[in-house]
């Protein structure tokens, strides 16, 4: 399927709230919308599923189930077997299925605060030119001017996003829901790339790196494994003003559309 199948499904799926596990009874659900949902949950699930897995692994994983299973009535348990006996990741399949075909658990992290500010140096007793002092307040404020001057002076043409102080920057991820592996990616004013894997169980993160340079961005999941993340506008964080969350609303918004269209369409 192209990518604006599975936005068109992934706004039809029970995200934010979903009540009804994939695998529950047809018969037994919490609400007539959870009859409709769990289609498109279903179809988002096993996207995320293949994003983890990789298209050519699940391909083959549909080819030997078919080839199994044909002509009669597998369960799900059948289709989780092929899935791990080709694929030979037993752990990443049988942590989609707990946490959505037998359970239901929401999937909602985001990058919850990013900053990215000047270390400054500080009142009080610090080493200066390999002797110990006592600075004041007022000291402290002019050798920061000082500072400044003489880094105007030798970088007339330097950035904004520059200064003669590191930069140090934090991205605080939170999560509210289900555990999934992410990937954080923070980049800076000199075109460095910053990368680390959230890839355990728990609830918030807190990562940190002081450079001469401050950050620009900070995206989590930015080769969008998780669709069933509740929102993604809440993935990524920009230090100056972005239009690419608007962006992002306005793709949506026009998924949305054309799922109202084609609803309008049949009736």
């Amino acid at each position: 399927f192209k990518a604006s199948h599975f936005e068109l499904a992934r706004l039809r799926a029970d995200r934010a709230e979903p009540a009804d596990a994939l695998g529950h009874n047809s018969w037994d659900r919490y609400s007539s919308g959870g009859y409709g949902s769990v289609y498109a949950r279903t179809a988002t699930t096993l996207r995320d599923l293949e994003a983890l897995l990789t298209t050519p692994v699940m391909e083959k994983a549909f080819r030997a189930y078919y080839a199994a299973w044909k002509f009669r009535h597998p369960s799900i348990a059948d289709f989780k077997a092929v899935l791990i006996d080709v694929s030979g990741k037993k752990d990443v399949v049988e942590k989609v299925f707990a946490q959505q075909v037998y359970a239901t658990r929401k999937v909602d992290d985001r990058v919850e605060k990013f900053t990215s500010v000047e270390e400054l140096p500080q009142p009080g007793t610090a080493e200066v030119n390999g002797t110990w002092i006592e600075q004041t307040e007022e000291q402290t404020e002019k050798r920061i001017s000082e500072a400044r001057k003489a880094w105007r002076k030798a970088h007339p043409d330097a950035k904004d996003d520059t200064s003669p102080f590191p930069y140090r920057t934090t991205v605080t991820l939170r999560r509210r829901g289900a555990s999934v592996p992410q990937s954080l990616v923070v980049k800076f004013a000199d075109g460095s790339v910053e990368t680390v894997q959230w890839n355990d169980d728990t609830n918030w993160q807190r990562y940190s790196w002081v450079k001469p340079v401050q950050a620009v961005s900070a995206e989590l999941d930015p080769q969008h494994l998780h669709y069933l993340d509740a929102s993604k506008i809440d993935d990524a964080r920009t230090i100056k003003p972005d239009s690419s969350a608007s962006r992002r609303w306005g793709s949506q918004l026009a998924a949305l559309f054309q799922v109202l269209f084609s609803l309008i369409a049949t009736v």
